[in-house]
This record gives C-alpha cells, structure tokens and sequence, in this order.
C-alpha cells in the first residue's frame, strides 16, 4: 500500500511501467487483481456457507 500512496502519476497510469504488470498501468493492475480477488472470495464463502447449512442446517426461531 505504501508504493501506491506515494506513486506519482506516471507510476500509477503510464503504462507499462512496471515491467511485471505487463501492458497495464498500476492503477490498472491493482483494480484487476482486487476485483479477481473479491469475486474469488465470494465464490469461496459462498460454496463454504452452501456446504456448512447443508451439513447444520440453522435453528429454527420461534
């Protein structure tokens, strides 16, 4: 986080950059890796609370 906040504007949005996020600008590869990682996430919490209701179903309230 500290590479992002002190990135001037070159370093963030010029692409290429940086040699390891291939053609895209920083800004650009941060945005895709979070969104990857979020949508990964939810996928995995989602099969995690599918597979723990099926196995204990939730209480019944009164």
């Amino acid at each position: 986080m500290d590479q992002f906040e002190q990135a001037n504007n070159e370093e963030m949005f010029l692409r290429g950059f940086y040699p390891w996020t291939g053609s895209l600008s920083l800004g650009e590869f941060a945005t895709m890796v979070a969104s990857t990682h979020y949508a990964w996430a939810i996928k995995v919490l989602t099969q995690y609370l599918k597979t723990t209701r099926a196995e204990k179903p939730l209480a019944k309230t009164k």
